[in-house]
């Protein structure tokens, strides 16, 4: 299995939101910069909430080793 990280910005106050993916297989640039994520902020005072693709993402990064993501 292979886990990818996803941090974004939060569009109001600027918190780091990170979201996971896991896959079976490797997966392109091109797949991960398509992948829609559904974001809410965790910021109390914020509460955001949008849709963000890959693309958007501050930085997309590959787990070095496998990561039981609990949520």
């Amino acid at each position: 299995m292979h886990t990818y990280e996803f941090t974004f910005k939060c569009e109001r106050c600027a918190k780091e939101l990170t979201e996971f993916v896991t896959s079976p297989d490797v997966l392109a640039k091109e797949e991960l910069n398509q992948m829609e994520f559904h974001l809410t902020c965790p910021n109390a005072s914020c509460r955001w909430n949008g849709t963000r693709t890959g693309a958007h993402a501050e930085k997309i990064k590959a787990a070095l080793k496998p990561m039981s993501v609990c949520g």
